[in-house]
């Protein structure tokens, strides 16, 4: 979970969604890189009219995010069937890696998140909704104590410093609004997700 656990909670469901369909997010990957022309509504129409789960539609509209998933197939269909099999255990290991992110002064409200805690749950939200930041950091450094690489995980060390940064944020429309809506608060209600 290290490498998407500070993601905004919305986001985290389609991940984790999408790994589900490893094959989805190969051929969507591939897909978005030959239709790199494509921006906002008329990339969601086109990937919509694909046959791909709408987690991994969802998804297309976070390239970095895709090609991630597509680059560390392994990862991603290790995920998929944790995810599958055990969600509870992935939504705990999401809150464990937030909680130890956030005592080593990593994770809190930016510009870009808001960071929220609800008894033992921590939410990162957008600070703006139709906002979208993915934001990049070292899994290695960032949750203060060391967490070691997934076997063949390619970027784990992706910044130096163990800050989280935000690159350009991306325009997000109705459309995609929506389909992660459907996510949202889901990583802070584990319990909401183990029953879907």
């Amino acid at each position: 979970m290290a490498p998407i656990a500070l993601y905004r909670d919305a986001l985290v469901a389609q991940i984790l969604a999408g790994s589900t369909y490893p094959t989805q997010i190969v051929e969507a990957d591939r897909w978005l890189r030959q239709n790199s022309n494509l921006k906002g509504d008329q990339l969601m129409a086109a990937a919509d009219k694909q046959p791909w789960d709408p987690s991994v539609k969802a998804l297309t509209q976070f390239p970095s995010v895709l090609d991630n998933m597509s680059k560390n197939l392994s990862w991603t269909s290790s995920l998929g069937d944790a995810y599958f099999n055990v969600p509870q255990d992935v939504m705990n290991a999401v809150q464990s890696m937030r909680a130890k992110a956030q005592a080593a002064g990593n994770l809190k409200s930016t510009p870009q998140q808001t960071v929220t805690t609800e008894g033992q749950t921590i939410v990162i939200q957008p600070a703006n909704p139709t906002v979208v930041y993915v934001p990049t950091y070292s899994p290695a450094v960032v949750y203060g104590a060391p967490v070691p690489a997934y076997p063949g995980y390619s970027g784990w060390d992706v910044a130096a410093a163990s800050m989280i940064s935000f690159g350009v944020g991306m325009m997000v429309g109705a459309a995609i609004r929506d389909r992660h809506t459907v996510g949202d608060g889901i990583v802070g209600a584990a319990a909401g997700m183990a029953a879907a």
